[in-house]
């Protein structure tokens, strides 16, 4: 089964991305911030991260150079999201979405960027 990793400091977008992303047969682990993403990354290895781009104590970029430091989460693909910021050049994301991200779009990003192991399906 293909794991999410989904970091946001707004809860309730938090909860409605978990439900929507669940649903579709994906396993979520859920983190409101940057720092707790990565504790959640080291206790199970995510196959892919959707991440907010401005929250408390670890943000975004902050969070996507964390995880590229690390060779173990190096190929992680992440996806972004924001409101209002526009991601540096320099960040190696997957893709960048603006907020509010349409639910349709993102299970296309994350189909296209998971693994290639079926969905929903056990190992």
């Amino acid at each position: 089964m293909v794991t999410v990793l989904l970091v946001d400091d707004d809860i309730n977008l938090l909860r409605a991305l978990e439900v929507l992303i669940c649903g579709e047969g994906y396993e979520v682990t859920t983190a409101s911030n940057g720092h707790e993403a990565l504790h959640a990354a080291r206790r199970r290895r995510p196959d892919i991260v959707v991440s907010d781009f401005m929250m408390p104590v670890m943000d975004g970029p902050a969070l996507i150079s964390a995880l590229a430091a690390e060779p173990d989460f190096a190929t992680i693909p992440v996806l972004l999201n924001s409101a209002v910021a526009k991601p540096q050049p320099h960040l190696q994301v997957a893709a960048f979405l603006r907020k509010p991200v349409a639910a349709s779009r993102l299970l296309e990003l994350l189909e296209l960027h998971s693994p290639q192991v079926t969905v929903g399906s056990s190992p």
